[in-house]
C-alpha cells in the first residue's frame, strides 16, 4: 500500500494531489490510487463553502483511495457521514480519548455549528464574553424588575445581535412587562 502525506505547509488541491501522485512519485493515474493520503488541516485557507465541499471532491476525485485528514472546521464535521469522524478529546484528567456520540444514520449532519463546536470540539462558549455579560445583567436586570435596567441592557443587546436572530423577539417579549410606566 503506497502512502502520501501532505502537511499543512502544502498549498492544497485536487490537482496537486493528481501532480504527486500522476507525475512526480508514483506514476500512475489518480483514479486507481488505492492507498492512503494523510492531510492535516484539511480546512485551512478554504472558505468555509469550500469545507463543505472538499470531502466530496477528494472522494469523487480518488474512488480507491483512504484519506485521513485533520480539521478545526464544524462545517467539515457537519457534512461528514456518519462514521467519518473520530472527535478527539480529553478525559477529566486532560488525557486524549476518542468521543463517543451517539449518533442517528445521518452522523453530524442535523447539528449546528454551535453544537459541533461545542460538543464535538470541547469550544466552552459560542458566544463573546461581551455577549454573555450583557446577557447577565439582562436576566439579572429581570430578576430584579428593574425597568431602567431592563431598558438598557435590552438596547445594548439588540445592537449587539444580528438582525435577524429569534432572540431578539424573546429579549423584547420578557421586557415589554416593563416599558413605559413600569416599575423601577
Amino acid at each position: 500500500m503506497q502512502e502520501i502525506y501532505l502537511g499543512s505547509s502544502m498549498s492544497l488541491s485536487i490537482l496537486g494531489i493528481i501532480r504527486e501522485i500522476e507525475v512526480r512519485r508514483l506514476k500512475m493515474l489518480a483514479r486507481e490510487f488505492d492507498g492512503v493520503i494523510l492531510i492535516d488541516e484539511l480546512d485551512l485557507h478554504l472558505h468555509p463553502t469550500w469545507q463543505r465541499l472538499i470531502v466530496r471532491a477528494l472522494k469523487d476525485a480518488f474512488p480507491r483511495t483512504q484519506f485521513i485528514v485533520t480539521t478545526h472546521s464544524p462545517h467539515m464535521i457537519q457534512n461528514a457521514e456518519r462514521g467519518e469522524v473520530i472527535a478527539l478529546i480529553n478525559d477529566d484528567e486532560g488525557n486524549p480519548r476518542v468521543a463517543n456520540f451517539e449518533l442517528s444514520e445521518f452522523g453530524f449532519k442535523g447539528w449546528t455549528i454551535e453544537e459541533i463546536l461545542q460538543d464535538v470540539m470541547g469550544l466552552w462558549d459560542v458566544a463573546s464574553d461581551e455577549y454573555r455579560v450583557a446577557m447577565e445583567k439582562f436576566d439579572f436586570a429581570l430578576s430584579r424588575n428593574d425597568a431602567k435596567e431592563i431598558k438598557i441592557w435590552l438596547d445594548k443587546l439588540e445592537a449587539m445581535l444580528h438582525p435577524r436572530n429569534h432572540l431578539r423577539k424573546l429579549l423584547r417579549l420578557q421586557a415589554a412587562p416593563f416599558e413605559e410606566g413600569g416599575n423601577d
